[in-house]
Parts: C-alpha cells; sequence; structure tokens
C-alpha cells in the first residue's frame, strides 16, 4: 500500500480575538490516498473551511496560529514559505469554494481566469494554448459551447455554471488532491446532484 499523498496530524487553528484566542480548528489527525475521497462533515462554524484552507497555507500567517502537522506528498506545508506555497496550490493541491461567484473575478472573462490559473504552473505556454486548455476544460465540465462560452462573464453564467468553471479551473493543471469545501451549498437540489456526479466522473477520469 502507497504512503498516503495527504498527512494532517494534531492540527490546531487559533485565531486572536478582543476576548482572546479563539480555537477554529483543535488537534484533528486525518489521511488521504490518492484515488481516494474523504468526507468531513460538521455543523456550520465547525472548522470544515478552516482545515481546509490550512491544507494549502491560505491563512494570514500575521495572525493565525497554526500548530500541528500538514504534509502534501511528504512536504510539510506548516511554515512553508509564501514562494514554496504557490508552487503547491493548482499544480499539487487545488480547491473549489464554497461560493463560485465570489471566487471567480467579476471583472474577468471566465475564460481568462482559467487561462491565467494554467500559465502560473506553464510559464513557457502561449496565449493562445493557454485559451484552448481553458475550452477544453469547460467542455470538459460539461459547459454548453464552450468556445463561445469561455468568452463569457461569471455574472453571464448560471450557478451551475459557475461551480462547474470552479470545478475545471481547480483540475486545470491536474492536481493530485482536490478539495472541495461545501461545493454544492448554494445550488438547488437537482443541480447539487449533477455537480456531485460530476466530481465523481472526473476522478475517475483524472484518477486523482
Amino acid at each position: 500500500m502507497s504512503d498516503p499523498f495527504l498527512v494532517v496530524e494534531d492540527l490546531t487553528v487559533k485565531f486572536p480575538t478582543e476576548d482572546g484566542l479563539v480555537n477554529a480548528v483543535t488537534d484533528l489527525s486525518y489521511t488521504v490516498e490518492q484515488g481516494k475521497t474523504l468526507g468531513i462533515v460538521g455543523e456550520s462554524g465547525s472548522g470544515k473551511s478552516v482545515s481546509s484552507m490550512a491544507v494549502l497555507g491560505l491563512h494570514d500567517m500575521r495572525t493565525a496560529r497554526i500548530t500541528g502537522s500538514i504534509k502534501v506528498g511528504g512536504q510539510e506545508v506548516v511554515g512553508l514559505g509564501e514562494s514554496k506555497l504557490r508552487k503547491l496550490r493548482g499544480k499539487e493541491v487545488a480547491m473549489i469554494f464554497q461560493d463560485a461567484l465570489a471566487a471567480l473575478h467579476p471583472f474577468y472573462k471566465v475564460g481568462s481566469q482559467l487561462a491565467e490559473a494554467y500559465l502560473v504552473h506553464h510559464p513557457k505556454a502561449s496565449k493562445r494554448e493557454a485559451r484552448r486548455k481553458a475550452i477544453e476544460m469547460l467542455d470538459r465540465v460539461g459547459i454548453p459551447q464552450p468556445d463561445r462560452r469561455v468568452d463569457d462573464f461569471p455574472h453571464q453564467f448560471s450557478g451551475g455554471m459557475r461551480q462547474r468553471a470552479m470545478i475545471a479551473m481547480g483540475l486545470i493543471n491536474d492536481p493530485k488532491l482536490l478539495i472541495a469545501d461545501e461545493p454544492t451549498t448554494a445550488l438547488d437540489v437537482t443541480v447539487q446532484a449533477q455537480i456531485l456526479d460530476l466530481l465523481q466522473d472526473l476522478q475517475r477520469e483524472f484518477n486523482s
């Protein structure tokens, strides 16, 4: 059996407030093997998003106090420098956020944002190649007429389509681990089922 790709041990995340330190996550431990799915369940405010963001080093280290260990592919994330974290994000680990409308920049076309995410890890690629990759990913997540919709702005997409676009952005660099932070919360029940089915299909396709 191969070693787990993600190993979280005794993770504790605290934030300072006027009333003192608040424990957002306390002594959390779990592992995830590549190709497997782990669901983390908890009520609102239980620390699900906080712990997920810690895996990508997304907390402001000037305020957040993080102890314990987070290893991604054997590399320790806690205390890792920003430049190395940027290389990790998107390439090794990617995240689908709860609110796609907030995560997508309203002033830039969806395709441009996908292409930018691709170019971060493929700096030698041309803009044409990046655009072609964006269209390919929109097609793979089920966006109709991707060669046309690639030039739409986020507000021109429905809620379900925006979430599909966020999945496309998460997968555009073929990460080994994809974290989905309640990606169906803002969607109606029918679309929720479609998004969950899509994630399962893409997991099989990408073997991740």
